[in-house]
């Protein structure tokens, strides 16, 4: 990211950048929640391990994420699952874009909508426990759900016709004995070039790899 300006990001948002907290796979996670930009590529995942302690409400007792995109996608992802941990499901819900851009203090007006995708993966995962448990669901939670439902059928979309472009591409070139290099679509300068490697179940190091790899 040395083509960036000195300030674009924060010292708190390289903070989480560089050592993100609970990041990696969960692997007794009871839920999962995963949401994608249809503009940016940026993916995040959240691993919940939900637990009731009666005569209390569910809470979520350990977190954690993966994230592909860039270092605003890992920082956020990152800062949402402080806010969330140990928080019941009612409290998590009420966390918002804003108080993540706040807790970074903040992000360029272009990485804004990197807070938005936490903050959303948080609630799929809490929607996906209320639809294992058969438990209500909150008009407003539902259409949160439905909005982001319909974000990820454009994606999907848009992934298959990008890979049937690529065969088709592929094909041609066989055929006519060209030597032709498919690539994956064009990512941004500072996006995805970090690998996060989970060292205990909240801590995080990270290494500089090529744009293309993806964080676990």
């Amino acid at each position: 990211m040395s083509d960036l300006p000195y300030d674009f990001y924060t010292q708190e948002v390289y903070d989480h950048f560089q050592n993100p907290h609970h990041a990696g796979v969960m692997t007794d996670a009871t839920d999962i929640g995963e949401v994608g930009n249809i503009v940016c590529g940026d993916l995040m995942r959240i691993y919940l391990k939900i637990e009731i302690n009666p005569p209390q409400e569910p809470y979520i007792k350990d977190i954690s994420f993966e994230t592909y995109g860039c270092a605003a996608a890992i920082a956020t992802s990152s800062l949402t699952t402080d806010l969330a941990l140990g928080k019941t499901l009612t409290e998590a819900l009420t966390i918002t874009k804003d108080q993540v851009v706040t807790g970074l203090t903040r992000l360029p007006p272009q990485k804004v909508h990197c807070s938005i995708l936490a903050v959303d993966a948080l609630g799929e995962a809490i929607y996906n426990y209320f639809v294992r448990t058969n438990s209500p669901i909150s008009p407003e939670l539902e259409k949160r759900h439905q909005h982001i439902a319909q974000q990820q059928t454009i994606l999907a979309e848009r992934y298959a016709e990008w890979s049937k472009n690529s065969s088709d591409t592929t094909a041609a070139a066989s055929e006519t004995g060209c030597e032709t290099s498919i690539s994956s679509p064009k990512i941004t300068s500072d996006h995805a070039s970090t690998t996060i490697t989970a060292t205990d179940s909240h801590t995080a190091t990270s290494s500089t790899t090529p744009a293309t790899t993806r964080t676990s």
